[in-house]
């Protein structure tokens, strides 16, 4: 015959839990440091310039492979 013992659970840590996530959420976010206006204004230009950049490249390489493959298929 087993004789293990019963699990016990505190009711107190899993209701607290519910409330334990967000109090940790704010201290780790008081903990971070955040950019400067004009540092996080650069680093916005800069991400809108790369992507403007890599959506006309993309474009202009589906454009090519649309009509290599297009050419070759209507030639078969």
């Amino acid at each position: 015959m087993s004789t293990r013992n019963p699990v016990r659970t505190n009711r107190d840590s899993r209701s607290g839990g519910l409330l334990r996530v967000p109090r940790e959420v704010i201290s780790e976010l008081k903990k971070s440091t955040w950019p400067s206006k004009e540092e996080a204004r650069r680093l916005t230009v800069m991400v809108l310039v790369v992507s403007a950049f890599m959506g006309v490249v993309l474009g202009l390489a589906d454009f090519v492979f649309s009509k290599i493959f297009s050419t070759f298929i209507v030639n078969v």
